[in-house]
C-alpha cells in the first residue's frame, strides 16, 4: 500500500479560526471579570490605605508619648513640651536643647529621630501631611480618603478624644506621701520637683512644704527627679529618688526616710 495511500497530512495552520460570536463572548466574559476586579482591587487599595494610615498615626503618638508601661516617654518625655509640628519629631527643633543627664542621672532634652526612615514625608496613605493638634491638642489626624480636614467623617484620629473631654492631656498628677520614722508627712518635710523646660532642667523646681495631706504635683509626662527634705530638732535628713508621671493620670507615690531625730505629725 502507498503512503499517500493510507495517511492525510494535515496542515496545522489550516485550522479554522474562531466565529465573530464566539469573539464575543470571550470579550463580555473579560468585560465581566475586569468590571468585578477593577472595583475589588480599587476596595482593596483603599483598605490597605486605611490599614496603613492607623498604624502610622500610632506610631507617631508613641513617638510623642512613649511607651510609659515600658519606661520610654517619647518627645514628650525627654523635651518637656509637645512639638510645635510634627517634623520637630524628625530634625531637633531651635530653642531645645540635646539630651544630657541632670539631677539624680535623669535625662532630658532631644535625643531624635523619634520616627524611622518610612516616616520622613509624614503623609498619611492617600499623600496628605499628618496634623498634630488641629483640633485638639496632642491628637495625631489624617484627613483621610477625602484629603480634607473640614470634613471630618473620615478623617482617621489617635487617639479619639470625645467632644467634653478636651484636648490630650501633656501632663499628669504626682501625690506623694512622706514617712519619716513611718509617720507620715510630719512637720518640716519639703518636696521638690524638678522638671524639664525645652529640654533643660529648669533651674527652680516646683516646690511643697509639709502638707498634712501629702504633696500634690502637676507636672509634665516623664521622668522626674524627686527631693525630700525633712526637718527636725536640727536634724536634718534628705532622699532623692525618681518618679515617673503619665500623661492624664494621676500617681500615687510613697518615699520613706528615717531620721535620728523624734518625729511628730
Amino acid at each position: 500500500m502507498k503512503l499517500s495511500e493510507t495517511c492525510v497530512l494535515r496542515n496545522p495552520l489550516s485550522k479554522k479560526g474562531f466565529s465573530l460570536i464566539e469573539i464575543i463572548v470571550v470579550v463580555a466574559i473579560v468585560g465581566i471579570i475586569t468590571g468585578t476586579m477593577v472595583p475589588m482591587g480599587f476596595m482593596l487599595m483603599g483598605q490597605k490605605r486605611d490599614q496603613v494610615t492607623r498604624q502610622e498615626t500610632r506610631a507617631i503618638f508613641k513617638a510623642v508619648f512613649g511607651n510609659p508601661d515600658r519606661g520610654t516617654f517619647g518627645y514628650a518625655g525627654d523635651v518637656g513640651a509637645l512639638p510645635g509640628s510634627l517634623d520637630d519629631l524628625i530634625t531637633k527643633p531651635a530653642g531645645v536643647s540635646v539630651f544630657a543627664f541632670y539631677t539624680n542621672n535623669v535625662g532630658y532634652g532631644w535625643r531624635g529621630p523619634y520616627l524611622d526612615k518610612q516616616f520622613s514625608d509624614l503623609e498619611d496613605g492617600w499623600g496628605s501631611a499628618y496634623d498634630f493638634g488641629v483640633v485638639k491638642t496632642g491628637q495625631v489626624r489624617s484627613a483621610g480618603p477625602d484629603r480634607s480636614f473640614h470634613t471630618t467623617s473620615d478623617n482617621i484620629i489617635y487617639p479619639f478624644v470625645s467632644a467634653d473631654s478636651g484636648a490630650v492631656e501633656l501632663n499628669g498628677t504626682l501625690q506623694i506621701t512622706i514617712y519619716v520614722n513611718n509617720v507620715p508627712n510630719p512637720a518640716g518635710t519639703t518636696v521638690e520637683v524638678f522638671f524639664a523646660t525645652n529640654g533643660t532642667e529648669n533651674a527652680t523646681p516646683l516646690s511643697d512644704s509639709t502638707n498634712s495631706d501629702g504633696f500634690k504635683f502637676n507636672t509634665h509626662h516623664g521622668i522626674h527627679p524627686v527631693s525630700v527634705t525633712n526637718t527636725t530638732d536640727a536634724t536634718t535628713v534628705t532622699k532623692l529618688v525618681n518618679v515617673q508621671v503619665v500623661a492624664g493620670r494621676q500617681v500615687a507615690e510613697d518615699i520613706f526616710l528615717t531620721s535620728s531625730a523624734t518625729v511628730l505629725p
